[in-house]
């Protein structure tokens, strides 16, 4: 994954837009399908864009209208549970990007799901009464709750601090709803319902001129510059200072590393370091990796993580995070003749209901297993340079194991500050690991003094003597005898 900043226009907005996807008020469930339910799920529906900031699209970036099944990859999923299950206080946020055909350009979307009450909010009538005693017998399952997304999307990649203004906004929205609710006039979720369009009676003012100030909250977040890369950097303040810490954001000049903002040591913490290096090798050599997890976090964050590890390598084929089950025909991108990285929910074979192709391999991350087949080939890296890096690897690994001890005898606003600190030493340890392995002896070491420029203008290319550079690797391998002719063919230095 390329540095965004090198030779590419920067995106003047630090972010592009904040949408809310999820369930649409008025697509009813028949009676009889909640009591033939046999479990609390009663259905996943198609989610839909119920609110989005701002209004208008941009002059350069329309909102693409698949972010919605981006947002909800399973589809929006409708549940009902007990009325004093805390379920709807259980949050999950993970990643995806977005990458416009013609451009290339990524944007991603950093996403906030959690189950949201999509009951009508209104005075109850006789009708809703009779329903009510007719639904006696379901007393136990009897609140409604729906998928519910918040999410931003914009073109730089501030996942962790992008993902906590998400958490903040949450909190926002429930202390409105909280406070308005508390002399008993209001339902709890009044905000909510509003913003979803769930409220079916007129807004009452107090409610309006809470939505006012969140909606204005937003609209200043949507107008926060970007810094310039290596010059400058934004500092936030979303709320006082004395509440809440000041949000900075910073891009690095394009002669550094390229900016990294997820965990980097996952895939090997998954994995482990044995089998993220398989895959890792199987990624150079042009093969279709699929990744596949219950949890959507983990498996964006591991192939976002896992082509950020080739670097200085640049990868030139398809990097999805995650491709939704729910989006129509998305199969048919693991038959493309390319290879690509693909993330999938762990249902998407069955939901789409197709077999595993046979040149694909699979990497399931819940189950820590590789599924290939007996058709696919992956040379193993060499011997003496692929040791010193897993030895390296794991001594990257160790710093962060040595200290889960201390943590765990501090607070956990501490501990989760150190974590943070500790995970990224680690992180800059396996980067430096990685390009170590690149610079070996057996891999690309010394590759300049076998390379021929063969033009300049308008653009640069660089032709490598495949020969004579093989010839002064101390130990011939099938990989790097693989690997050389792919790095200047579908790979820039």
């Amino acid at each position: 994954m390329s540095n965004g900043c090198k030779g590419k226009e920067l995106c003047p907005r630090l972010i592009d837009y904040l949408v809310i996807v999820g369930r649409r008020r008025g697509k009813y469930i028949s009676q009889t399908s909640i009591n033939d339910a046999p479990s609390s799920i009663l259905q996943s529906v198609t989610p839909e864009l119920l609110r989005r900031y701002p209004n208008d699209d941009h002059k350069d970036f329309f909102l693409p209208s698949d972010v919605t099944v981006f947002c909800q990859p399973e589809g929006c999923i409708t549940k009902e549970v007990p009325r004093h299950s805390h379920s709807h206080r259980e949050t999950t946020n993970f990643v995806f990007t977005l990458t416009e055909k013609d451009s290339a350009k990524i944007r991603y979307g950093i996403c906030l799901n959690f189950l949201q009450s999509y009951e009508k909010c209104r005075t109850a009538s006789m009708d809703d009464k009779n329903i009510l005693s007719s639904n006696r017998s379901h007393k136990r399952l009897d609140q409604r709750l729906s998928l519910t997304s918040l999410c931003l999307i914009s073109h730089h990649p501030f996942l962790s601090t992008f993902r906590e203004l998400l958490l903040l906004l949450k909190r926002l929205i429930d202390g409105c709803s909280q406070r308005l609710s508390e002399d008993g006039q209001y339902s709890k979720d009044i905000i909510w319902a509003t913003l979803t369009g769930c409220w079916t009676e007129p807004i009452p003012p107090r409610v309006m001129q809470d939505i006012r100030e969140l909606e204005t909250w937003i609209l200043m977040l949507l107008s926060a510059p970007v810094s310039v890369p290596g010059k400058t950097k934004v500092l936030l303040e979303v709320l006082p200072s004395n509440i809440i810490p000041t949000f900075e954001f910073a891009l690095p000049d394009h002669t550094r590393f390229s900016f990294v903002d997820f965990p980097l040591h996952l895939p090997l913490e998954l994995l482990g370091i044995d089998t993220a290096m398989k895959v890792m090798a199987a990624i150079m050599l042009e093969s279709k990796v699929v990744l596949q997890s219950r949890n959507y976090n983990a498996v964006s964050m591991c192939v976002l993580a896992l082509v950020a590890l080739m670097y200085p390598l640049e990868y030139m084929f398809p990097v999805i995070p995650l491709l939704p089950s729910f989006m129509p025909s998305a199969e048919q991108l693991l038959y493309a003749p390319t290879p690509f990285v693909i993330g999938v929910p762990a249902s998407f074979f069955a939901h789409k209901a197709i077999d595993i192709p046979n040149d694909v391999i699979v990497v399931d991350l819940d189950t820590n297993q590789l599924l290939i087949s007996d058709d696919i080939n992956i040379p193993d890296m060499p011997v003496p340079d692929c040791t010193e890096l897993k030895n390296n690897l794991r001594k990257s690994l160790d710093k962060l194991l040595l200290s889960v001890p201390e943590m765990e005898s501090k607070s956990d606003e501490m501990a989760e500050m150190n974590y943070t600190f500790d995970s990224d030493i680690v992180d800059i340890a396996v980067r430096v690991a990685m390009i170590r392995f690149f610079n070996s002896a057996n891999v690309f070491a010394n590759f300049c003094e076998h390379t021929r420029t063969l033009r300049l203008y308008p653009r640069p290319v660089v032709a490598l003597q495949t020969e004579s550079f093989l010839r002064s690797r101390p130990q011939f391998t099938q990989f790097i005898a693989e690997l050389c002719k792919l790095a200047f063919t579908i790979y820039i230095f």
